[in-house]
């Protein structure tokens, strides 16, 4: 079982051909920005581009390309990888993986941690996402998001991702190392946080902060625009470098290949019964280089209470 899609990509340079590629399609999907999601996954030495097929991935069913420029929506359906004289071309896809994470858990821990919870709720007053407010301080339901996980923090210094940090908060509040910046952080709905932590949907930038849902549920989120305080200076709102980056491994978890397997989408109460040993064992995708879900609830734990 794999990620339900309306949109599938193929590659027949080998036979039979595979599948590269493919997403779902809620119905604001441009065709250059299809383009430019597989940009990101496909490697390639040939100029390629995209036709009409059918659910073989055989050949072209028309002899025109798709304008990698235009703006019109992508159609559902399917598609083929060739040159421009209609010829198949060798793709490979990109080595690299998306990084897993588990739900944070918006818990009481050090000043550091819950400077950043403070920061987050006072800044956002309501669910960025859904605009779903906070009423009488009551932030049941609510929880203050890491945009870039605190599980990967040793990634986070190997990008230098820092720089992307503007706030001028002490040091105390926000970490040595940034990732506890209010910048790093959004106010979610528990429920939204979830999907947000699980890249079910992302948040791009370079396209009015819309919102892009990457699952089959229904598109209550899709479509909609971040909300962000217009009273917040620059260096205190969520990065987009950071949001950036978020959205690019949605992108590798759910456009790369045939997306993910069903066991990849993790259950919040599963992956905390340590009884369980299948679950919390898991590696994403099987990959042996993948960290475990226990491995990412222990260095989340480690990582944002300061203890490393």
């Amino acid at each position: 079982m794999v990620y339900g899609r309306n949109v599938t990509v193929w590659d027949p340079s080998e036979l039979p051909p595979k599948v590269i590629a493919g997403c779902y399609q809620h119905g604001d999907i441009s065709i250059a920005t299809f383009y430019n999601w597989l940009q990101i996954i496909m490697v390639t030495n040939d100029s390629w581009h995209l036709f009409y097929t059918d659910e073989h991935g055989l050949q072209a069913t028309q002899p025109d390309p798709l304008n990698p420029k235009s703006t019109e929506l992508l159609n559902p359906g399917h598609y083929i990888v060739l040159s421009i004289r209609l010829q198949p071309i060798p793709v490979t896809l990109t080595s690299e993986r998306y990084r897993p994470r588990t739900v944070s858990k918006d818990i009481t821990g050090t000043n550091r941690t819950n400077a950043f919870r403070e920061r987050v709720r006072a800044r956002d007053q309501r669910c960025c996402v859904t605009g779903q407010l906070v009423y009488h301080g009551s932030y049941t339901g609510m929880i203050a998001c890491h945009i870039f996980p605190k599980a990967h923090k040793d990634v986070w210094s190997a990008l230098e991702l820092s720089r992307c940090i503007t706030d001028d908060a002490n040091e105390s509040d926000q970490g040595p190392d940034s990732i506890n910046s209010i910048q790093n952080g959004l106010l979610m709905r528990a429920d939204v946080h979830a999907f947000f932590d699980d890249y079910q949907f992302g948040i791009d930038p370079d396209d009015n902060y819309k919102i892009t849902e990457f699952a089959f549920r229904g598109g209550e989120l899709n479509g909609r625009q971040l909300f962000t305080a217009p009273h917040v200076g620059v260096k205190y709102r969520p990065s987009p470098e950071l949001l950036r980056e978020h959205f690019r491994q949605c992108i590798l978890a759910n456009v790369r290949g045939t997306g993910r397997a069903a066991e990849d989408f993790f259950d919040e109460e599963e992956v905390h019964d340590l009884s369980n040993t299948a679950v919390w064992t898991y590696r994403a995708g099987g990959d042996p280089d993948q960290p475990s879900w226990i491995e990412l609830e222990v260095r989340s734990r480690l990582f944002g209470g300061g203890f490393i």
